[in-house]
C-alpha cells in the first residue's frame, strides 16, 4: 500500500493522478515480476481550518472556511459522484461546526461586510484594513480550475 499526499481539486487531476500511478505501477510491476496490472486507488481527503470565530463578537475573522466550501470541499463531492471515485471524507468537528454555522447564516464576517460595503463609505482604519488583509491568498492556488 502506498500513501500519496497530494492536493486535488480537479477531475482533470484525478485522471492524471491515475495515469501516473498506472505508469509508476507498471514500472514497478514489471522490476517485481508483478502480472496484475489492475490499480485499486482509494482517495482520503482530509479537512480541517482552524477556529477562525471570535465566540465574543460572534464573528469569523478570517474567510476560509467560506472560500473553501465554495471552492474545494464543493468540487470533491462532484468528483465522488461524477467519477464514482471510492473516497473518504474526513471533516474535523472544528470544521463542521463552522460550515454549519454558514449554512444557518449564523456568520458575521469582517471580510465579507467590508467587501460588500459601497468604496466611498469605507473609512481610512477599513482601507488600511483591507490592504492589509485581502490579500493573503496564494494566486497559484486560488486561481486553479474548478470543475464547472
Amino acid at each position: 500500500m502506498i500513501f500519496i499526499d497530494l492536493h486535488i481539486s480537479t477531475r482533470r487531476s484525478i485522471k492524471n493522478l491515475h495515469t501516473k500511478l498506472y505508469q509508476t505501477y507498471l514500472v514497478f510491476s514489471s522490476n517485481c515480476n508483478i502480472i496484475d496490472p489492475m490499480i485499486y486507488l482509494f482517495i482520503v481527503w482530509h479537512m480541517h481550518q482552524p477556529y477562525y470565530k471570535n465566540d465574543r463578537e460572534h464573528t469569523y475573522l478570517m474567510p476560509w472556511v467560506r472560500l473553501h466550501a465554495a471552492k474545494d470541499y464543493y468540487d470533491m463531492l462532484m468528483i465522488a459522484r461524477e467519477e464514482e471515485a471510492k473516497v473518504s471524507f474526513n471533516l474535523t468537528p472544528v470544521l463542521l461546526e463552522q460550515i454549519e454555522d454558514y449554512t444557518r447564516n449564523n456568520v458575521k464576517e469582517i471580510q465579507n461586510e467590508m467587501m460588500l460595503k459601497d468604496t466611498s463609505a469605507l473609512n481610512e482604519e477599513e482601507k488600511v484594513y483591507i490592504i492589509s488583509n485581502f490579500f493573503y491568498a496564494n494566486h497559484r492556488v486560488i486561481s486553479k480550475k474548478t470543475i464547472a
